[in-house]
């Protein structure tokens, strides 16, 4: 988790290129903090416990329309809640992408971060 009252941080996963550990500036640092954010349970950050999605208490129903509401709540709600510098989330969206999974995206001023869960 980074700060991002700051204007640079590294990637969560500490990731490298060429240069060494990716460095984000700008707008990227709310991309990384959301990033890291979606993929972290809440309940899974010693010291801070409360910070994280709320996913796993969808993770054995059936992805339907109405569960689609739910999950996009959930999130919308969580980021308010985790990362009150990016209240600027302009929209949330969960879709069936096969059987047992489903495709969130969640659309920033900063840009768009996608994953398949």
């Amino acid at each position: 988790m980074s700060n991002a009252d700051t204007s640079q941080t590294i990637d969560y996963l500490m990731t490298l290129n060429e240069q060494g550990v990716i460095v984000y500036s700008e707008g990227d640092v709310f991309l990384n903090d959301l990033t890291e954010w979606l993929s972290t349970p809440r309940g899974s950050v010693f010291g801070n416990p409360s910070w994280g999605n709320d996913l796993n208490k969808f993770k054995h129903e059936v992805m339907n329309e109405d569960l689609a509401v739910s999950v996009e709540s959930s999130l919308a709600r969580g980021i308010l809640r985790d990362l009150p510098s990016l209240s600027t989330v302009s929209s949330v969206e969960v879709s069936e992408s096969d059987f047992d999974r489903y495709q969130i995206k969640i659309s920033t001023p900063y840009g768009t971060v996608s994953r398949l869960i």
